[in-house]
């Protein structure tokens, strides 16, 4: 069989210390563990930055963010809690719902209106604008007296063709935005 005859090699980027693994041993595998080792350190420093930045806040002091990812149609998709997108949040210093799963989890309008998050953030995926996607979450009028909603806190995750939350190396700006 072809997977006896080809190394295979699994990439699991859904958590930054996945992550960070991943990133060694690919630059191992290429013969770039120099630069591996320069990646790291540049992410290192990132990360430690926000640490430091958040590092005072009480958790009275954190507030409660939900990340969503909107599919159109009044459809929304929370991230499980051990996900990257929900793990940002965590390191940048807000605090998250638990949400269990392997996957996104659909949630409903009646059940984000219950948790009110103090901030929302969009993503959104297939090409649809995280842009437009925010201004149809603000816009529904189910939400009009969320936290969020009423102080002007749902931000859409910046896209440059490729959503900067996933597990990519762009996730650490995502973080720091």
């Amino acid at each position: 069989s072809i997977e006896s005859q080809v190394p295979v090699v699994y990439l699991d980027m859904e958590t930054p210390e996945k992550f960070l693994h991943d990133v060694q041993l690919v630059g191992k595998i290429l013969g770039q563990e120099d630069r591996a080792r320069e990646l790291l350190a540049y992410y290192d420093a990132v990360l430690g930055n926000i640490t430091v930045r958040v590092s005072g806040l009480s958790e009275d002091e954190k507030p409660y963010a939900l990340f969503i990812y909107y599919r159109g149609e009044g459809s929304y998709n929370v991230p499980p809690t051990h996900w990257m997108q929900s793990t940002m949040l965590k390191m940048a210093g807000a605090r998250t719902y638990e949400v269990a799963g392997t996957g996104w989890s659909e949630i409903s309008v009646e059940q984000i209106i219950a948790l009110n998050p103090d901030v929302v953030f969009i993503t959104a995926y297939h090409g649809m604008d995280p842009v437009a996607a925010a201004e149809a979450f603000k816009n529904n009028t189910a939400f009009s007296m969320l936290k969020a909603v009423v102080n002007n806190r749902v931000y859409p995750v910046p896209s440059d063709g490729e959503p900067w939350d996933m597990p990519t190396p762009k996730w650490v700006m995502c973080t720091l935005y």
